[in-house]
């Protein structure tokens, strides 16, 4: 499953576009958040999150931030 997720997430990163990590709308059922895969993943697409507990729960939270801005559902006009 983690290899999916990793194929979806680098499918939708673009060199052209701004776009966020997919993969960070999916968390550990234990943890809360992001499992070790995830971290992983952004150590070999050379995404540097730091390595502090609090910059990488920032760099998740802005992600999933961002994942709802671009990948979320648009409104129609009257709805």
């Amino acid at each position: 499953m983690g290899y999916l997720l990793g194929r979806v997430s680098i499918d939708e990163l673009s060199p052209s576009e701004d776009r966020p990590v997919l993969s960070a709308l999916v968390i550990g059922k234990e943890e809360g958040m992001p499992t070790k895969g995830f971290w992983s993943f952004l150590d070999q697409i050379k995404v540097n999150v730091g390595t502090s507990q609090l910059s990488r729960l920032e760099f998740w939270s802005n992600e999933v931030k961002r994942c709802f801005e671009v990948f979320g559902a648009r409104r129609q006009p009257g709805q």
